[in-house]
């Protein structure tokens, strides 16, 4: 794996992680919900969701490395810190 694609994969985790304690902490404050409806049904099984939305990121970036399109993995990347800077407007 080349320096610049480990960034990449560096970064994405990053934001994946960003994510997750946002919107845990997002969730904390009154009259806020998931926004994902596919997310919101996953919450319903408890902690459960955390891996199942790691799962599902850690296999895209696979999908998105083996691909060879990293510019994938940047896109992504910059959506998912978006959704977790929102989450950072909830919590205040």
């Amino acid at each position: 794996m080349n320096r610049g694609l480990l960034v990449a994969v560096i970064a994405f985790a990053l934001a994946q992680l960003a994510d997750v304690l946002t919107t845990i902490e997002a969730l904390k404050h009154a009259g806020t919900r998931e926004a994902n409806p596919i997310l919101d049904w996953a919450m319903s099984l408890g902690d459960l969701w955390i891996l199942l939305k790691l799962a599902v990121a850690g296999g895209a970036a696979c999908l998105i490395l083996n691909s060879r399109t990293p510019q994938w993995i940047w896109a992504i990347t910059a959506a998912t810190t978006f959704i977790a800077w929102q989450n950072m407007q909830v919590i205040g």
